[in-house]
């Protein structure tokens, strides 16, 4: 056998190899900081007869390490943070979740957020998404106050 096909070979199957490696680490990273933290809410449809939602698609968010740029739909209602994936988010293995916003705190973005960006903190986890988010929620506290 011929030296220059043994390399040729091996260096397919490595690059073979990293690829199916590469995919089962972001698939990891998706689970363990997106879809694990958001399982308690289901996705719901948004709600239609308090007049429209908020709705933004490509939307960026990071969770810890994870940066989902341009990945997540986003659909603010009044009682709900509707987030569900774009194409790319689809790719990647995100789930679809329906956070109340009784169950939303605030929290600092970590990670690698960059810029001027929401802090959503659900449950344990803190995610950093889009300012505009921050804007909803205190017209929503200022329509609560009455």
């Amino acid at each position: 056998m011929n030296q220059d096909l043994i390399i040729t070979i091996f260096v397919s199957v490595w690059g073979v190899a990293s690829m199916v490696l590469s995919a089962f680490i972001v698939r990891s990273l998706v689970k363990s900081n997106w879809n694990d933290p958001l399982k308690p809410f289901p996705p719901r449809e948004p709600a239609v007869e308090d007049g429209p939602a908020d709705a933004r698609g490509f939307q960026s968010f990071n969770v810890g390490m994870l940066n989902l740029g341009w990945s997540v739909r986003v659909v603010a209602d009044r009682a709900y943070l509707h987030l569900s994936p774009e194409w790319l988010g689809k790719v990647l293995g995100l789930k679809s979740a329906s956070v109340p916003w009784t169950e939303i705190g605030r929290g600092l973005p970590g990670g690698l957020a960059i810029g001027k960006r929401s802090g959503l903190k659900i449950g344990n986890t803190v995610f950093a998404g889009p300012a505009w988010i921050d804007r909803h929620r205190e017209d929503l506290e200022a329509i609560k106050a009455g």
